[in-house]
């Protein structure tokens, strides 16, 4: 053990949500996306499946080329990564010494806190309001990176421009990070501030959208003269030749994205008025899961549990402000029709 640095001799690792182990369960703890990614992705990957003799493209060219036409910004102000996982790691890598201070929110995405402790930089947390908006005082202090999800994780929350907007201007000498992981479930983007802002940076994935959680590809989106350093640190084979080529064709066949995101959002439209209706508060949500809120934290608990009896798979939080809390991944229609009887089956068990 002497080999091992202090910081991960004591962090914590980030435990992802549960796997299912029995087919029948209907999986609505991740976020996934319950429907397949587009055609197109099977067709590109057979493709470039001839050339796994060959090693990569390392600077994912025509994938960043595709992105930026997407998203209206220039080539070098795109990087590809291993998922976006591998895009915030870059963050702490290159932003932060040990010992420096990031911030985020909470309640919040937990994987966050784990890249600071993996890299011995200090994590605070600034609280939420009441409703997860964010508080008037943001005192970001000197920290150096400052990280939120929009929309939000695990609440679904939507923040305004205009709040993106102030929490830039609060830390004009650090980087803030907008993770947009759910953001193809809102309409909204903060990409386009990038031009007035040169302390922010924008992350995307491939998982969520698009339908690719098992390819790992994310975007970093930030100023050119930002990405020129994160490239000196970048894993330069860090997407394959498949994973590339799928990314890229799901970029382009933009009629799919828009079509499957419609089903999730007339989903999670009909079903968050079923929670409702069971007399849980159900908080607005623009991403492809619904947060909501039981009468307490007994109750969470046995909901969760009455669910997993019945084979369907939904996060509970037990952590302070939101223990009385759940979280459900919106599926199929099927999914959600299941989940509703369930949710209202396991209500009337609780009470």
């Amino acid at each position: 053990m002497a080999t091992i640095r202090s910081c991960v001799r004591k962090m914590t690792g980030y435990v992802p949500g549960g796997s299912a182990k029995d087919p029948r369960t209907i999986k609505l703890n991740q976020n996934e996306n319950r429907y397949p990614p587009s055609p197109q992705v099977a067709e590109a990957i057979q493709s470039a499946m001839m050339q796994l003799n060959r090693y990569p493209d390392s600077a994912s060219l025509s994938l960043r080329r595709a992105a930026a036409e997407m998203y209206g910004v220039t080539v070098e102000e795109v990087m590809a990564t291993n998922g976006s996982d591998e895009m915030l790691l870059l963050f702490f890598r290159c932003c932060c010494s040990p010992g420096d201070e990031a911030v985020g929110f909470y309640p919040g995405y937990t994987y966050y806190a784990t890249l600071a402790a993996m890299n011995d930089v200090r994590y605070r947390l600034i609280e939420l309001t009441d409703e997860f908006r964010l508080p008037k005082r943001l005192n970001p202090g000197d920290a150096k990176l400052v990280f939120l999800a929009n929309p939000h994780a695990p609440t679904g929350t939507l923040f305004p421009e205009g709040d993106v907007r102030r929490l830039i201007e609060s830390i004009p000498d650090g980087l803030v990070v907008i993770d947009e992981a759910y953001a193809d479930f809102s309409g909204a983007t903060v990409i386009p501030l990038l031009r007035d802002y040169p302390n922010l940076a924008v992350v995307r994935t491939f998982s969520k959208g698009y339908a690719l959680a098992g390819l790992r590809v994310g975007l970093g989106f930030a100023r050119k003269e930002i990405l020129e350093q994160f490239e000196k640190v970048r894993d330069f084979y860090n997407l394959d030749r498949l994973a590339q080529a799928g990314a890229e064709a799901a970029l382009r066949d933009r009629e799919w994205l828009r079509k499957t995101t419609a089903k999730v959002i007339a989903s999670r439209e009909r079903t968050a008025e079923g929670i409702a209706r069971l007399g849980f508060k159900v908080y607005a949500s623009a991403s492809n899961f619904i947060f909501f809120r039981s009468s307490g934290d007994v109750e969470a608990e046995r909901i969760f549990a009455s669910l997993l009896r019945r084979n369907i798979m939904v996060r509970h939080f037990r952590d302070r402000k939101v223990s009385d809390c759940l979280r459900v991944s919106v599926g199929t229609d099927d999914d959600m029709d299941a989940f509703l009887d369930g949710l209202a089956r396991a209500k009337e068990e609780a009470d």
